[in-house]
């Protein structure tokens, strides 16, 4: 079954579930279907009452629909309006897997640049500093300089305890 025929199927009134990721937190959202346009594949969702419409607006990220039926199916989304008040008009580009932003084991989010978040660790007697890029259940991850990464590799190159 292909693209025009996937959209054939989905009616006004439907809901289905649309996704995006914002700041690296997925979104995902049950939206009602206010029309589509097969031929132009253009779909059409009310956001009227959406408290999450401005992420929308405000991601880089593509967007997703899930599809249940006939089969589960992934549509890629661009967004067609940016300025908008009661609807999200998106133009679907193409069937893909699972988007990466649910197959996920965990969230990651983003420290904000206006206030940005460092670390300090001690090995060995030696301070480390580096700036957090990213914060999960799993682990943070942190950008360090050219001075103290080549110190942790020399840390570790003389048998003192570095963080795996």
């Amino acid at each position: 079954m292909g693209m025009l025929e996937l959209l054939e199927r989905i009616k006004a009134g439907e809901m289905l579930e649309v996704i995006t990721e914002w700041c690296g937190i997925p979104v995902r959202i049950k939206l009602t279907v206010k029309w589509v346009v097969v031929k132009d594949r253009v779909i059409c969702f009310d956001i009227r009452d959406c408290k999450f419409r401005h992420i929308f607006c405000l991601s880089s990220e593509p967007i997703y629909i899930k599809i249940e039926k006939p089969r589960q199916a992934y549509i890629q989304c661009e967004l067609y309006n940016r300025e908008y008040r009661d609807e999200l008009i998106l133009l679907v580009e193409h069937e893909t897997p699972p988007p990466p932003v649910i197959v996920r084991d965990y969230v990651r989010v983003v420290p904000s640049e206006s206030k940005p978040v460092y670390v300090s660790f001690s090995i060995g007697g030696e301070e480390i500093t580096g700036k957090v890029v990213d914060i999960s259940e799993k682990g943070v991850g942190v950008l360090l300089s050219k001075e103290s990464a080549e110190k942790l590799i020399q840390l570790e190159m003389h048998g003192e305890y570095c963080p795996r």
